[in-house]
C-alpha cells in the first residue's frame, strides 16, 4: 500500500530530509581537523565510536531536558538511538568521573609573556630586537616580565616551558634571549592536546548557537575575512602582521577581562573571552 503525504507535509519532509544532508555535510568538515588528530596520536576508529556514544549521550541529557529538567534515560534513549541499557551504562561511566578534565589556562599566559618581550619597549633594543635578561630582579628580567604580563601563572613554569619547547635560550653567562618569535608547544604534552579541544569546542559552540538560537536571542560575534587570490610568498607577511596586530588586540581584551573579573566571589560568574586563528588553505605547506 502506498500512502501519499499532504503536499504540505510532504514539502516538510523533503526539507527535512536536505536539512539533515547539510547538516551531515557540515559535521563531515568539522571532523576532518579531528580525525586528523585522533590518526597523529594513533587513536584508532574503533575507540573514537566508543567517544562519541559517550558525547551523544552526555549532550542529550543535560542539553535536551524538558521544562528544565535532565533528559531521562528513555527519552536519551529515543534522541540518540542507542539502547536503554547502553545509555545507563555510559550514564554511570560519566557520573563516576573517570572522563572529567580541567581547561588548561596556562598557554595564552605563555604566549603574551613572549609577545611582550618583543613589543615593550622596556624589553627591546634600540634597533628594536629583544633583549637578553636575567631571570630574577627589577625591570628589565624575567621576573618583571612575567608580572606585567604572565597574570597568576608561575614564573617558574613558564620559563620551564619556554626552554624545553626551545622557544627561549640560555646565553653563556645564563641571561635568557628568545630564540623565536612564535610559542610553539609541544603537541604530546596533555595540556596542549586538551587546550586543542578546548578551542575546537569554543568555535563550535558559538557556530552551533548562532544557527539555532531563537528570533529574538542576538548572534553571538563569530566573524572571518578570507580571499582565495593571495599570492603564496606574502605567507610570511601575512603572519607577522597577525602576530603584531592581532595578539596586541587580544591583550587589550585579556586586559579588560582581568580589570574586571571578580576575586570575591560575590557574584555569580561565567567564563566569556574572544578567540583568533589563521586561516590557510590546504596547497600551502
Amino acid at each position: 500500500m502506498i500512502v501519499m503525504l499532504p503536499p504540505n507535509l510532504a514539502t516538510q519532509a523533503d526539507e527535512l530530509l536536505n536539512n539533515k544532508a547539510y547538516v551531515l555535510r557540515a559535521c563531515r568538515s568539522m571532523l576532518r581537523p579531528i580525525v586528523r588528530m585522533l590518526l597523529k596520536s594513533g587513536i584508532v576508529h574503533r575507540v573514537f565510536l566508543t567517544l562519541t556514544r559517550e558525547v551523544y549521550i552526555d549532550v542529550a541529557r543535560t542539553e535536551f531536558g524538558l521544562r528544565g529538567r535532565p533528559t531521562s534515560i528513555s527519552r536519551t534513549a529515543l534522541l540518540t538511538g542507542l539502547a536503554r541499557k547502553e545509555v545507563r551504562r555510559i550514564m554511570n561511566i560519566i557520573d563516576s568521573g573517570e572522563n572529567a578534565d580541567n581547561e588548561p589556562t596556562s598557554q595564552d599566559r605563555i604566549t603574551r609573556v613572549l609577545s611582550g618581550w618583543f613589543q615593550d619597549t622596556d624589553y627591546l633594543t634600540r634597533d628594536g630586537q629583544p633583549l637578553s635578561i636575567p631571570i630574577d630582579g627589577p625591570a628589565p628580567s624575567f621576573a618583571d616580565l612575567k608580572s606585567r604580563y604572565g597574570g597568576d601563572v608561575p614564573a617558574s613554569a613558564i620559563l620551564r616551558e619556554l626552554l624545553t619547547c626551545g622557544t627561549v635560550e640560555k646565553t653563556v653567562d645564563g641571561r635568557l634571549l628568545p630564540a623565536k618569535r612564535n610559542y610553539a608547544p609541544n603537541p604530546t604534552d596533555p595540556e596542549h592536546l586538551l587546550r586543542a579541544g578546548s578551542v575546537l569546542e569554543d568555535i563550535g559552540t558559538t557556530v552551533v548557537r548562532n544557527l539555532y538560537r531563537e528570533e529574538d536571542e542576538k548572534k553571538w560575534l563569530e566573524r572571518r575575512v578570507t580571499n582565495a587570490s593571495i599570492p603564496e610568498h606574502l605567507l610570511p607577511e601575512f603572519r607577522n602582521k597577525l602576530d603584531k596586530e592581532g595578539q596586541r588586540y587580544l591583550e587589550q581584551i585579556d586586559a579588560w577581562l582581568s580589570e574586571n573579573e571578580d576575586p570575591t566571589g560575590k557574584h555569580k560568574t561565567i567564563r566569556v573571552g574572544l578567540g583568533m586563528y589563521i586561516i590557510k588553505g590546504p596547497d600551502s605547506d
